[in-house]
């Protein structure tokens, strides 16, 4: 494939994992509104919910957008809202998303990244997003730390300076880097696809996306694993593991409101299972 022109991006008829329905996908959450607080006991925290306490939420329940979610790297192109951001906001926000995004795709398109998956997670007060891995051109996958580190050696700090999209700071250089992938671009990524303020609420929540360079797209993933920074999931049981994996099988095979019924089913094989260790 021949490079991408800077401020192109492709648009293919159809992108994989997108529900033509509009029913894709958001975050895994808990929610946090029905539980139980002693009287009289200020201090009591909760303990922390299983992974297979979680529900994934399609994106009219939660506030977000329908996916795939586009963006542009053209300084001149077209964003789309962040849904929920406060009009007063938005003129802002979203010339500093053109000039960040217009920069940032070319340079990782240089230094031969394809796709970036991305973290999310929060609740209550805060939101939080950071680099995962990168997919090269080659097929291979970098973690955060490599890419960051290639990316650092390639001198792409001292060309955002140079740009004026951040300053020097207190921070090292390595790390402004790294808080460049994360707060920047993954945060600014996140609040397209969940919604502005996401992670504020009554509620616990995690989740993963994919972002395509070559065709400018963010995409969540319906089958995250539980990886958080900055809230706790409790360690999950075998049992309820075997339960959580059937149960998301079961909503990705759109059979959900059969599930009641499959419960007593669940519960002879999971004692058969044990009769048999």
């Amino acid at each position: 494939m021949a490079p991408l022109a800077p401020g192109h991006c492709l648009r293919p008829a159809a992108l994989g994992n997108f529900d033509a329905n509009g029913e894709d996908g958001m975050p895994f959450v808990y929610d946090e509104t029905e539980i139980e607080w002693p009287e009289g006991d200020d201090e009591y925290e909760p303990p922390p919910p299983r992974a297979d306490e979680f529900m994934y939420l399609p994106p009219p329940k939660f506030g977000g957008a329908v996916e795939p979610v586009r963006f542009s790297v053209a300084e001149g192109g077209e964003l789309a809202p962040v849904p929920g951001e406060p009009p007063r906001d938005r003129p802002r926000h979203e010339a500093l998303r053109r000039r960040t995004f217009a920069f940032a795709v070319p340079e990782l398109r240089k230094a031969g990244v394809q796709r970036l998956y991305c973290r999310y997670d929060g609740g209550n007060d805060e939101g939080f997003a950071w680099l995962d891995r990168a997919e090269m051109t080659d097929g291979g996958w970098l973690d955060a730390g490599a890419i960051s580190e290639r990316l650092f050696d390639d001198g792409l700090l001292d060309r955002i300076y140079t740009a004026g999209i951040m300053h020097p700071s207190s921070l090292s250089s390595r790390e402004h880097l790294r808080e460049f992938l994360d707060d920047w671009l993954a945060d600014e990524w996140t609040s397209m696809l969940l919604g502005f303020g996401y992670g504020t609420g009554r509620y616990s929540m995690y989740g993963a996306f994919t972002v395509d360079l070559e065709t400018c797209t963010i995409t969540d993933d319906r089958n995250a694993d539980p990886v958080v920074k900055n809230i706790e999931i409790a360690a999950t049981e075998p049992t309820n593991t075997i339960r959580h994996h059937v149960r998301r099988a079961l909503l990705r095979a759109g059979i959900f409101a059969g599930l009641g019924r499959l419960r007593a089913g669940w519960d002879a094989a999971i004692a058969r299972m044990r009769g048999h260790r």
